[in-house]
């Protein structure tokens, strides 16, 4: 015998992000693909266990956070009356109720049941019994349908009509009333004495949900008048409409679904509108919409549900686009990439940063040029390589970005040779290697440029070893091999920093690490023992004056014994190909690599990694694509754009989700309550024995 089971944690958090430079939400979807009964959805319902369910217009949904269970009608009585999903409510003693287009369910969790009660009536059954909305308070179960506002008696499966109108939406107020949403206004019932109150609203036309905000006033959608809010207090009421030359105007009239969440944002779904999210404050829209070309947009223009669960995660609903999942806690780092149809990176591989004066940022992207990015303006301004301008960009591929004393930038380019760029004309000065001139540059394959404590210019490059540049006369020098302790050894020079010492550490590829005294103008070399030659990426100086040197894992130097010696075998941190180390005003190192980032405490060994769940842009990052601001910000690029983040903010997600065991199989076969043959008298998920035969 072959037993099977199937362990998920309830809601895992998902790649999504929130940019605050460009206001870009990015979306985990949830479709056909990944088990959805159906790409329309009504409704969305978090229950008391943490699951997510999804009424869409071809079955019932229940996410587990990996899984999709589908409910649907058969022949079997106790299946659900409709595969309409219009409605999910939970009451207090956490009963679900499911509304369909064909009546009321109740829903049991142990066998997978379902109880119909109908509420239709002779004269016009199919409109009687469309269920729209559920609501329970002091005064029993109210059911909004087609036919009007009813009452249950669950114990006699009776209902009690107040209405006759379509009801749409139902809502309970902190006095116990109840607000109902008619197709001509808004009604409050005091249901102690049965008495309604009516208002006429948004020029008597049809109200479609009510969403309290934390003072008890309501929002409310309505058919086509836009968004309604209402001063219970006072009975005043504020208009928010689309307006066709306002771009910060509601998107749709034609209005949904709200939320008001955690956050006191108020989001707003809509046909054919997008996804809205309005500020109170400032009464402004913001608009997302489907793009083009990205992935991570809004899967769908048409939102019809909203969502918000235990965990601040925003649950978006479309019309034939799925389920779109925001995920604001899981998105720690701040993701910038290209964006089609826009003003962003005009690459996504990004392999240098510096700052400007003003703090603003030059990236270097590896096909794209060189970028200018205003981070107050969140504009980009792109630098090109042309082959009809010889004072453009010498090539696309921009590996280093450099900045002297003087304010002068020095842009390393992989086969553009160096470039010094004039800031007010944006045209640049070229300096490639011309074998016919003793002083040019060595190689066109420039790694990286470094200026030293004694504002000596360093060139890095590759297939010509190192270069000392003196920018007064345009000239380049090559260290030469020499002999003994006067050689640098390696030809392609990767990287280059400097230690209190004065010594200057030159990280290579093919000659391990040479470290020059500028002093004695003299050499000493490391790794050169290793089984294939190391690639020295990575130089890092900490508060300390400590050096570290990043290949694969991370070495620490000790200067007494002269020697490097691995550092930790924790967190990857000795396997791990290290591509970038910054250290935070915590003392904290901030470590990208192949395998996501780290952060590192070096004196305890504590650490905490982060992936693509995190939102950072992929895995692996480019070698020496970071930066640390003068403001504290911190950014590391990668393959897939760049990410930003100030450590302070970079918080674990404290929330513990509830684990349940979601599937039980035997010999591979999946084993429901009360099936022939299934061992289980209740769902797996409240079953706490098992017995099985040998």
């Amino acid at each position: 015998m072959i037993l099977m089971c199937k362990k998920s944690c309830v809601l895992l958090l998902c790649l999504v992000c929130l940019s605050s430079y460009g206001q870009v939400l990015n979306f985990k979807h949830i479709g056909i693909e990944e088990g959805l009964s159906n790409s329309t959805i009504e409704c969305i319902f978090q229950d008391y266990r943490g699951f997510i369910w999804f009424g869409t217009r071809d079955g019932l949904n229940r996410y587990d956070g990996k899984q999709i269970t589908v409910y649907k009608k058969t022949a079997d009585s106790n299946s659900i009356s409709d595969n309409y999903i219009r409605c999910i409510y939970e009451c207090d003693d956490h009963t679900l109720w499911i509304g369909t287009s064909n009546g009321l369910n109740m829903f049991n969790p142990e066998l997978h049941t379902f109880k119909r009660y109908s509420t239709a009536n002779t004269a016009v059954p199919f409109i009687s019994n469309t269920i729209t909305s559920i609501e329970e308070n002091a005064h029993g179960l109210w059911v909004g349908t087609y036919g009007g506002l009813k009452k249950l008696y669950p114990l006699s499966g009776e209902f009690k009509t107040y209405t006759h109108e379509q009801v749409n939406d139902l809502y309970t107020d902190k006095e116990g009333c109840l607000w109902v949403a008619r197709q001509k206004g808004l009604s409050r019932l005091n249901v102690a004495n049965g008495k309604f109150k009516h208002l006429n609203l948004a020029e008597n036309g049809a109200v479609r949900t009510i969403t309290p905000s934390p003072a008890g006033d309501l929002w409310l959608g309505t058919e086509d008048q836009g968004m309604i809010f209402l001063d219970v207090k006072n009975y005043t009421t504020k208009n928010y409409r689309h307006e066709y030359l306002n771009s910060n105007s509601l998107g749709s009239d034609q209005v949904r679904a709200i939320v008001y969440d955690s956050e006191h944002q108020l989001w707003i779904g809509g046909i054919n509108g997008g996804l809205n999210r309005f500020d109170p404050h400032t009464e402004k829209f913001l608009h997302y919409q489907n793009e083009p070309g990205n992935s991570s947009s809004l899967s769908q223009r048409t939102v019809s549900a909203l969502f918000e669960d235990n965990q601040g995660n925003l649950w978006v609903g479309t019309h034939r686009g799925g389920i779109n999942l925001y995920s604001p806690q899981s998105g720690k780092f701040r993701l910038i990439r290209q964006e089609p149809y826009h003003n962003s990176l005009s690459y996504n591989d990004v392999r240098a940063f510096n700052e400007d004066r003003n703090g603003n940022l030059w990236i270097g992207t590896d096909g794209g040029g060189l970028n200018y990015y205003d981070r107050r303006k969140n504009t980009f301004k792109h630098y090109r390589y042309s082959p009809l301008d010889s004072e453009s960009l010498g090539a696309d591929a921009v590996l280093d970005i450099m900045r002297d004393h003087d304010g002068q930038l020095f842009i390393g380019t992989w086969g553009g040779g160096l470039n010094l760029m004039d800031a007010e004309t944006g045209r640049f000065k070229r300096y490639t290697h011309n074998p016919e001139l003793p002083g040019s540059i060595s190689s066109n394959y420039v790694q990286k440029s470094f200026e030293d404590s004694r504002r000596n210019l360093w060139i890095c490059t590759y297939y010509g070893g190192l270069n000392l540049f003196d920018k007064h006369t345009g000239q380049f020098q090559r260290l030469i091999n020499g002999k003994g302790n006067t050689r640098l050894i390696g030809n392609n020079i990767i990287s280059i920093n400097e230690d209190r010492q004065g010594n200057l550490w030159i990280g290579t590829d093919d000659g391990g690490l040479n470290c020059y005294n500028l002093d004695t103008k003299m050499f000493s070399h490391y790794f050169l023992n290793e089984q294939k030659n190391p690639d020295l990426r990575v130089i890092f100086i900490d508060s300390k004056g400590r050096l570290w040197i990043g290949q694969t894992g991370l070495y620490l130097f000790d200067a007494a014994k002269k020697r490097f010696a691995l550092y930790t075998n924790r967190a990857g941190l000795a396997s791990d190909f290290i591509k970038g180390i910054m250290e935070d005003g915590a003392g904290d190192f901030w470590i990208s690599t192949s395998m996501g980032v780290t952060r590192f405490n070096a004196a305890d060994l504590s650490f905490k990694k982060f992936n693509t769940a995190d939102g950072l842009q992929g895995l692996e990052f480019e070698a020496n694509a970071f930066l640390k601001a003068r403001n504290g910000e911190m950014f590391f690029g990668g393959l897939n754009g760049f990410n930003a983040f100030f450590p302070q903010e970079i918080r674990s997600n404290k929330f513990m989700p509830p684990v349940y065991f979601t599937e039980f199989r035997v010999m591979n076969d999946i084993m429901l309550p009360g099936a022939k043959g299934s061992p289980l008298k209740k769902d797996i998920s409240f079953t706490t024995e098992i017995k099985l035969k040998h």
